[in-house]
């Protein structure tokens, strides 16, 4: 029996249900990385770095959580397995083996640019077609754009004190 959610959208659900499952997939992977570069990050900024990624490891763990439930409200089921995850994801797992603060924030950056590629494809593929699943997309996209920012903020404050740094041996 086909339940109101389902009556509602307007698309392939087989095809709503692998975007929604893909999605869900990064944001584990996403939850996996930042959590574990939290822990083995070092360098400039470590402390602040941290903060940010442990921060938004819970939010994207928040983000799997809400697809989960939206794939359940419209009778799907969520992948199961690390091996799902990883071979259904968007985006891939980056590894944090270079644990300098710099490469770390430059990793997650790309990241976050591919989950905003994800739901802004979703956004686009949902309007018109299912309306709550595109509000979902749309929530998640601003939380996306916002970490991009907070790590373009990062990015740009290690550059200052790699200049001041220099600056300062190497006076002009």
């Amino acid at each position: 029996m086909e339940s109101k959610a389902q009556k509602l959208v307007n698309m392939d659900m087989d095809t709503l249900l692998r975007m929604l499952n893909k999605a869900y997939a990064d944001e584990w992977l996403a939850f996996l990385q930042y959590w574990t570069a939290a822990h083995t990050v070092k360098g400039m900024l470590r402390r602040e770095v941290v903060k940010e990624l442990m921060e938004h490891a819970m939010e994207e763990f928040e983000h799997a959580r809400k697809l989960a439930e939206r794939i359940e409200q419209l009778g799907g089921n969520v992948l199961l397995t690390p091996e799902e995850l990883i071979r259904e994801a968007n985006c891939a797992y980056v590894s944090p083996s270079k644990a300098c603060s710099g490469k770390i924030v430059d990793q997650t950056i790309a990241s976050e640019r591919c989950a905003i590629a994800v739901y802004r494809r979703m956004l686009e593929e949902t309007h018109g077609r299912d309306m709550v699943t595109y509000h979902l997309a749309l929530e998640l996209l601003k939380e996306e754009l916002d970490h991009e920012a907070e790590f373009l903020q990062i990015r740009e404050d290690l550059d200052s004190i790699k200049t001041a740094m220099q600056d300062q041996c190497c006076p002009k």
